[in-house]
C-alpha cells in the first residue's frame, strides 16, 4: 500500500441512542485506504462493519471523529452539499439491489446522471449502455428489473453504481443473496473494477469471498482487531 491515501478515518466513533440506553456502534476507529486499493470489511453481526461503512460512504455521519477524502472533511459537510458529494464520488452497492421496480434497466443506471446532471442528456443512453455492456448486460436493457435473475440484478446494480463515474465503490453484503457460481462472477467484476482504477471497500461475512481484495479489516464490537 503506498501513501496516496484517498480515505481516512480518524478516530471516529458511533453510538445511538435507545431506549436502554446509549449503544456504542464504533468506538475510536482509525483507517486508510489507499487509491486503487480493494478491501474487505468482515465482523459477525453487530461488529460495527455496515455502520463503517455508511460513514463513509457519507450515508451517515459519525458522532466522534473525522472523515477525510480526497483531502475534503466529509465529516463537516451538510446534509445537501454530502449529498450532492455522494452522488458524484461514491457508486453503492446493496445486497438487496435496491432497483427502481417500475424503470427499466437503462432507466435504473441512467436516474443517479440525471440526479448529478452528469453529462449531456443525449450522453447518459449512451453511457449507461457501455456500463451494461461491461456487466456483461446489455441485451437486458430494456427489461424491468422483476424479470431478471438475482446475479443479473446484482450485475445492473453494480452498473448503476458507476453511473457518475465515482472513485469510491461502496459494497455492503453484495454476494449474500446469491448462490455460489454468481458470487464468484460478481466478485470477479469488483476485482476487476479496483484494477481498473477504483477504491473498493466491501463489507462480507464469507471468507472464502475475499480472494480478489488486496486488504482484510476484522471488527469486533466496533473496534479494528485486524488489518492484514
Amino acid at each position: 500500500m503506498n501513501n496516496n491515501f484517498l480515505i481516512n478515518v480518524k478516530g471516529i466513533s458511533k453510538s445511538f441512542q435507545t431506549k436502554a440506553g446509549v449503544v456504542d456502534i464504533l468506538k475510536n476507529v482509525d483507517l486508510r485506504v489507499a487509491e486503487k486499493e480493494f478491501v474487505t470489511i468482515m465482523g459477525k453481526s453487530g461488529s460495527g462493519k455496515s455502520t463503517l461503512l455508511n460513514i463513509i460512504a457519507g450515508i451517515d455521519k459519525p458522532s466522534v471523529g473525522e472523515l477525510v477524502i480526497d483531502n475534503s472533511p466529509i465529516h463537516k459537510f451538510s446534509e445537501s452539499r454530502l449529498s450532492l458529494w455522494r452522488g458524484k464520488n461514491v457508486g453503492v452497492v446493496f445486497q438487496f439491489f435496491q432497483l427502481l421496480p417500475t424503470l427499466t434497466v437503462i432507466e435504473n443506471i441512467m436516474l443517479p446522471m440525471d440526479f448529478c446532471n452528469f453529462l449531456s442528456f443525449s450522453k447518459r443512453k449512451e453511457r449507461a449502455l457501455a456500463l451494461l455492456q461491461k456487466v456483461g448486460m446489455e441485451k437486458h436493457s430494456n427489461k424491468l428489473p422483476d424479470t431478471l435473475s438475482g446475479g443479473e440484478q446484482q450485475r445492473v446494480a453494480i452498473a448503476r453504481a458507476l453511473a457518475n463515474d465515482p472513485s469510491i465503490i461502496i459494497a455492503d453484503e453484495p454476494t449474500g443473496n446469491l448462490d455460489s457460481h454468481t458470487a464468484a462472477s460478481i466478485m470477479e467484476l469488483f476485482g476487476n473494477l479496483s484494477k481498473e482504477g477504483k477504491t473498493v471497500l466491501m463489507v462480507t461475512h464469507e471468507r472464502n469471498k475475499i480472494e480478489q481484495a488486496n486488504r482484510t479489516i476484522l471488527l469486533s464490537d466496533g473496534e479494528i482487531v485486524s488489518d492484514k
